[in-house]
Formats: C-alpha cells, sequence, structure tokens
C-alpha cells in the first residue's frame, strides 16, 4: 500500500510540474523572448485601424501600416499573446484603438525590420502581468516537485514487534507438534519452552537495537551536533518559496480597491505572513553567525533509562556570563496522523523535565553541565524510525542574551540504568526543588485565605464574609473555552444557514440533515454555556450552599450538610499544552450518603493546588479529607 501511495504521489507530483512547466513554455517564456526581440523593432505612423469588436473586457483588432510603400495587416496587440486584465491596461488599450477607429486617425505600429508582416502596437513589457504569471507557474512546478520528492522518499518500517501468541493459538501447536513428533511433552513444558524462545528473540532484537546506533553518523563519536544549520536552510528556502508565489498579490491590489472591491485587502495576509518569515529566518541567521556549532557531550553516553541523561556544550562568544541557561529533556512519540494526502507528521511529549545548566566560563565562551534523573518506564529511542517511533530530545535556551540561542539534539537514550561519572548538576533534584517550594509558597497562601497569589486567582474569587466563606467562579475564567465555544458558534452559524437555504429540497434532505442540526444544536448550547456559566459556592454554618448560574440566570442550585459528605473527590477534567509546560485541570466533587454529586469547585489548574483547596474547605467544615 505504501509503494501504490507513494507510486500514486510521483504520477500526480511530476503531472502537476509538467502542467507549470507547459503553462510556463506558452505563456511566460515566449513573453519574455518577445520582448527581448521587440526591443530593436522600428516605429511607423502610416497605419490606421480596419475593424475593432467586442468590449473592453475582451476585444479583437485588425490594423494596416505600410513600410517602404508595401502594405501589411495584423492583429498583434502587445508583447503577450493573451488578455492582460492586470489593472486597466485592457480597457485603457481599447478605448485608444476605439478613439483611433473613430477619428480614422493614424496609431503607432512597431515592426521587425528584417520580417515587417511581424508588428505589435506596445512593445513594451507589462511587468505585472509577467510577475503573475511567473508566480503561477512557479506554484504548479514547485508543489509538483515536491509532492515529487517527498514520494521517492518512501519512509523505513519500523522494526517488527515480536508477536506473543495467545494460550488458544498455543494450545493448537502443542496439539499440531504431538501429531509430528514422538517426543510427547505437556502442554505446560510446551508453554515454557516458547516464553523462552520469545524472551530470546526480544533480547535479541533489544541488542541489535542497542548496536545499531553506534552505526548512525551523527551519534558514532558522542559529538552530537543539533539541526539549527537545516532548519536554517530550510526556514530560508520557505521564506523564499512562500514570498514567490505571494508577491503578484501585490500586483493587483491596487487595481481591486480602485474597483471597491475592499475583500481583496485579505489577501494582505500572505506578504504579512512572508515578512514574518523571513524575519524569522534572519533571527535564525543572526543566531547562527554568532554562535555557530555546538556540540553537545553526553554522559553516560548514551543517555540512560533508569539512570542519568547528563551532558556538556561549550557556548562560544557568549559576551554575557551572566545568562541562564534553560535546559529542557523530552521523550517524544512522533507519528503519522490522518490518512492518505490530509497525512501529517505530529508529536506528542511522553515525559519530559526542565531547568537551568550549571554555567562555567572558559576562554572565549561558557560551558554548560547538567543531569536529568530519568525513570525506568520509558521507552528507548528507536533507530529504525518509520511512521511512528520514539525519540529523545535536549533542548538549550538562552534567558537574558541580546542574541537567543535556541538549539534542539536528538540524542541515543537506552535502558541501561547507568549513572552520570562526571556530572554532579542534578537539574532534576532541582527540579523537586522548585516544585516542593512552589507548593509550600502555594500551601501557605490558601491557608491564610489569599487564593490572589497563587494560580487560582485565574479561576477563583474569595471572599471571607466573617460566618460565610464564598468562592465565585466567574464567567470567561477559562479563554481557552471561549475561543472553543467561539468556534462551536461559528460551527451552529453555518450549518444553520447551508441548512435554511434548502428550501424545498430541505424537506427531502431532512433525514440527511439531522445529524448536522444535532451537531449545529450542540455547538450553539456550548457556545452560550461554556463562556456564560458560573459558579458560586458558599460555606456557612457546616453546610455547602451551590449555585451554577447562566449569566445572571440561575441553571442549578443544591445544598449539602457537611454531616453528609461522605468523601470530596478530585477529578481530572484535562489539560493544555504539552511537556513542561503542561497544566493539568481538576474540579473538586463532593459525594454525600445520598449518592448525590456535587461540583463545588472547578477549574484548578495542577493537583497539588486542588488538594489544598480540598483541605482548606474541609477545615472550614470541620470534616475529615
Amino acid at each position: 500500500m505504501r509503494i501504490i501511495n507513494s507510486l500514486f504521489g510521483l504520477v500526480f507530483g511530476i503531472a502537476f510540474a509538467s502542467g507549470g512547466a507547459f503553462i510556463s513554455l506558452e505563456t511566460v517564456v515566449p513573453t519574455y523572448q518577445s520582448w527581448q526581440t521587440m526591443k530593436s523593432w522600428q516605429s511607423t505612423d502610416d497605419s490606421r485601424v480596419l475593424n475593432l469588436s467586442g468590449s473592453s473586457e475582451d476585444f479583437k483588432v485588425s490594423y494596416r501600416y505600410k513600410v517602404d510603400g508595401l502594405a501589411y495587416q495584423n492583429d498583434r496587440v502587445s508583447v503577450a499573446t493573451f488578455n492582460d486584465n492586470i489593472g486597466s491596461y485592457q480597457q485603457d488599450m481599447y478605448h485608444y484603438l476605439k478613439e483611433k477607429r473613430n477619428n480614422a486617425s493614424a496609431l503607432t505600429v512597431w515592426y521587425d525590420p528584417y520580417n515587417p508582416i511581424e508588428s505589435v502596437l506596445d512593445p513594451e513589457m507589462r511587468w505585472r502581468l509577467f510577475a503573475f504569471m511567473t508566480g503561477f507557474c512557479s506554484i504548479f512546478l514547485l508543489i509538483g516537485l515536491a509532492v515529487s520528492y517527498s514520494s521517492l522518499k518512501i519512509s523505513k518500517k519500523s522494526p517488527q514487534k515480536t508477536h506473543k501468541p495467545s494460550l488458544s493459538q498455543l494450545r493448537k501447536q502443542w496439539k499440531e507438534s504431538q501429531k509430528h513428533t514422538e517426543i510427547t511433552e505437556s502442554f505446560f513444558e510446551f508453554y515454557q519452552n516458547k516464553q523462552q524462545t520469545i524472551e530470546n528473540e526480544v533480547s535479541q532484537t533489544i541488542d541489535a537495537n542497542h548496536l545499531s546506533w553506534l552505526n548512525k553518523k551523527e551519534w558514532a563519536n558522542n559529538r552530537i551536533r543539533s539541526g539549527a544549520k537545516k532548519g536554517l536552510y530550510f526556514m530560508w528556502a520557505f521564506a523564499v518559496f512562500w514570498n514567490g508565489i505571494s508577491a503578484p498579490i501585490l500586483f493587483v491590489l491596487e487595481d481591486e480597491i480602485n474597483k471597491e472591491n475592499y475583500l481583496a485587502l485579505i489577501g494582505l495576509l500572505f506578504p504579512l505572513v512572508g515578512i514574518f518569515i523571513i524575519r524569522q529566518a534572519w533571527k535564525m541567521t543572526k543566531e547562527w553567525r554568532r554562535y555557530g556549532i555546538i556540540e553537545l557531550t553526553l554522559d553516560p553516553f548514551p543517555g540512560s533509562i533508569g539512570g542519568n541523561v547528563g551532558g556538556s556544550l561549550v557556548i562560544k562568544n557568549a559576551a554575557n556570563f551572566n545568562s541562564k541557561y534553560k535546559v529542557e529533556l523530552e521523550c517524544v512519540h512522533s507519528y503519522m496522523s490522518g490518512s492518505g494526502d490530509d497525512r501529517s507528521r505530529r508529536e506528542s511529549i511522553k515525559w519530559s523535565e526542565a531547568g537551568y545548566a550549571k554555567v562555567t566560563a572558559v576562554i572565549n565562551g561558557v560551558q554548560l553541565r547538567f543531569r536529568f534523573d530519568v525513570p525506568e518506564n520509558l521507552p528507548e529511542s528507536e533507530v529504525e524510525r518509520g511512521d511512528s517511533y520514539y525519540f529523545w530530545r535536549i533542548k538549550v535556551l538562552s534567558e537574558g542574551a541580546k542574541t537567543k540561542l535556541n538549539r534542539s539534539y536528538d540524542i541515543p537514550v537506552f535502558k541501561t540504568n547507568v549513572q552520570s561519572k562526571t556530572i554532579r548538576h542534578d537539574i532534576s533534584a532541582q527540579a523537586e526543588e522548585l516544585r516542593e517550594d512552589k507548593a509550600m509558597e502555594s500551601q501557605a497562601a490558601i491557608s491564610r485565605g489569599d487564593f490572589s497569589s497563587t494560580v487560582l486567582k485565574r479561576a477563583l474569587r474569595y471572599k471571607n464574609k466573617g460566618n460565610e466563606q464564598v468562592f465565585y467562579f466567574p464567567m470567561f475564567r477559562n479563554k481557552f473555552l471561549t475561543i472553543f465555544a467561539a468556534g462551536f458558534g461559528f460551527a451552529s452559524y453555518s450549518i444553520n444557514d447551508s441548512l435554511a437555504d434548502g428550501g424545498i429540497m430541505a424537506a427531502g434532505m431532512l433525514i440527511f440533515s439531522i445529524p448536522f442540526a444535532l451537531v449545529a444544536l450542540f455547538a450553539g448550547i456550548a457556545s452560550i454555556y461554556l463562556p456564560l456559566n458560573n459558579l458560586t459556592v458558599t460555606l456557612a454554618k457546616r453546610k455547602i450552599k451551590v449555585i451554577r448560574r447562566l449569566f445572571i440566570f440561575p441553571i442549578n442550585k443544591a445544598s449539602v450538610l457537611a454531616a453528609d459528605i461522605k468523601k470530596i473527590e478530585i477529578k481530572s477534567t484535562g489539560s493544555m499544552g504539552e511537556g513542561t509546560k503542561q497544566i493539568k485541570h481538576f474540579k473538586l466533587i463532593a459525594h454525600t450518603k445520598q449518592f448525590k454529586e456535587v461540583t463545588i469547585a472547578e477549574d484548578i489548574d495542577g493537583e497539588d493546588v486542588a488538594n489544598q483547596l480540598k483541605a482548606f474547605i474541609c477545615k472550614r467544615l470541620f470534616i475529615e479529607c
């Protein structure tokens, strides 16, 4: 299937590129050649318009002219042999020829002195038209070549995992073996032998994987380089490509505005994106010129799951020795998503940790040293990489330097349980200490009721009214949900609008429209409920009162006695971001002895904070958590 898809992509890419090349040979190339030739042509005013038909948008003209007493007739107007609809050129030329015809006045004709039958009315190049056609043909040509190139790079298959047969399959194999051999063995003995064989195969596969990474050029000598240079080249190539295909928009925009087609202003987004891409490419160029090649040396080598991933690197030309350098270690799952032509590569971070490296001054720069403690239950680096694989990445980012450093390293990490021999700067301990410090600060603030000093300030407003403790979770407390709701609202409008325009056909399509109507209904409810709901929770006299409102209108009320609460559960409600930037959201649910569930807090960022808020509420209710 993969070969068939690649072959189809190759044929499609060649056809696309061939189309671009054909259009270019029929339009762009002959237009340029004609313009070069016409530079040496001569003019004559002994001429007049014979016939003019059509409109200003599409007209045909024939004219007669004399050269050395001989009469010639032609119909070519401009350098390009096709209509020029860029700007008002076509209309201006039509009105010019119409005036010459009506007044029977002479017009200027340019002719080839060596072949007077070849002539033209305007020998000047229309550069706006030429640029537009060049960009148009380039799009087809470049996309076709890119598709062809991608199709030729058939991904290697990931190493096949050893298949572990089920008990029923093993029993069938055992029965078959009994028929064809004189040696009898019990099913238990057969099972044990089979398991040992499978374990040996797995062990051989792991050993082969461990040895094969030594053959990878990038890892062979423990001087690992980042992909900064390749990324720089790619960014500049992409910048040239993007700006090349978007530049023609600038040539036609002015005329569209003159025609009061203000919707064409949307086209400015493409050149603006092009400027942003060039800016990013220039920033990457400055970073490369400043720091150049930075090689990473691992200790241990390779990195160890169940042990340490550590290393050091030297940054040259680091003028600011007080700069801080953040180091991130990530275990990443890379996989293909989608099907057919819609497939794209995505990443999911399985585990990550970050902290600051130890910085030591060396000749003409600084040296960074760091070490991570890696849990045992993580996947290894995969050397042979197909559609789905795991890899390990180290990121190094500078803070405080004028020219920002941003490098990423693809490193080998395997289950070896080896510790670092020379590096003592433990980022894992640093990260754990930071988490504990934040937890202690948060705990102290929540204990004294100072919620505004914690991450709870995003979603919670707290008031202490003596005998009453009021927790208010306001509207629009989650910007992501608000954007999500807006998207649902737009979807709702689009679906309803499309159904409303159906007229008589809508009745016949009723059955088919039901799923869309349900989506529209759900989208409409979500777009209103998500941003506009708010929750008020009041603790007073060992009782919890909960009111859920939509805007200002109550939609749900609950009242629970502290004595009836069996437990308060911390429940995960999702997360945002990935890796070290991931934020997990939680809510608190009170379970009563009457088997009711009442939400008493929500949109809490972090499990530690959720536990601290739970303890605060339990203390005010005088119950055990």
